[in-house]
């Protein structure tokens, strides 16, 4: 069933209510919508949370080449935005930085980490981006960090030593490496 529903605007809005059932946060912020038309909306929510509905988490790890060297100054800007924006997605994660590659966990619902990847991989900063994996998972496992970061560092070397590797290198590490990689880089953070 469609309906009108006007926002802040001249013209009707028509939402169709079979495509907006995957949009939780959507109808969340309906529930704070003072339009009388938002009623059956905000029923559907409530029934949603009532029934517990739980939508499905997913761990992205993907690494990328850096167009060009970041300097600490790129890192705290790039941390800072994602810290802010991944707060409001519900999403959170490992980032590592070195010898101009990234590799980094991604968790969250679903499709917000599918648009996020999406907005990263339009990111002029780097290139050769590439999925390691992506899962499926019950909880998250970097949840204390809406964006936790390591860069080389001791414990980042012995890590790399430990895989058989002399430089960092995430295009050589299979999905279970690199994804314990940051596993134990997020106990050993720089704190940008």
């Amino acid at each position: 069933a469609k309906m009108p529903l006007s926002l802040d605007s001249d013209q009707p809005k028509t939402l169709d209510f079979p495509y907006i059932y995957p949009t939780l946060p959507f109808l969340k912020t309906l529930l704070y919508l003072k339009d009388s038309r938002c009623l059956q909306l905000r029923k559907q929510l409530r029934s949603l949370e009532k029934r517990k509905v739980k939508m499905k988490l997913v761990r992205l790890v993907y690494y990328s080449h850096a167009s060009r060297e970041m300097s600490l100054s790129d890192l705290k800007s790039i941390l800072d935005t994602a810290r802010r924006n991944n707060q409001a997605e519900g999403i959170c994660g490992m980032l590592s930085y070195e010898q101009q590659y990234f590799l980094q966990a991604l968790e969250g619902e679903r499709s917000a980490v599918n648009e996020l990847y999406l907005d990263i991989a339009d990111d002029p900063r780097h290139d050769e981006i590439t999925i390691i994996s992506y899962e499926e998972i019950t909880a998250p496992i970097f949840k204390q960090w809406k964006m936790g970061y390591a860069g080389g560092s001791a414990e980042f070397t012995k890590l790399l030593k430990e895989m058989g590797q002399t430089e960092f290198l995430p295009e050589t590490m299979s999905p279970r490496q690199a994804f314990q990689f940051l596993q134990h880089l997020a106990g050993n953070q720089d704190n940008l």
